[in-house]
């Protein structure tokens, strides 16, 4: 299944706030065959709460409409095309 790089811009937002999102965007994701949201790393930039969530989805199509069915900011919707692992890196 393709991989998805999702860079979420949300705000001043509390805590609470992210994580009421983080919960209905789970379950529109367990609504949608196909679509696995397999994790998400929290960054401030400017005081400003930006996440950086990998999904697992057929298309960047279907990673947006999951993104808009959740009332989620889709800033970017990058394809994965390769993983490197620095363990197998000579």
């Amino acid at each position: 299944m393709p991989l998805f790089l999702i860079k979420r811009n949300f705000g001043k937002i509390t805590d609470e706030q992210l994580g009421s999102k983080a919960s209905t965007s789970k379950k529109v994701c367990s609504s949608m065959p196909g679509v696995t949201w397999v994790r998400s790393y929290l960054s401030l930039e400017n005081d400003e709460k930006v996440t950086y969530c990998i999904y697992e989805a057929p298309d960047a199509d279907t990673v947006a409409k999951q993104a808009k069915d959740a009332g989620l900011p889709a800033d970017e919707v990058i394809p994965l095309e390769a993983e490197i692992d620095p363990d197998t890196v000579q």
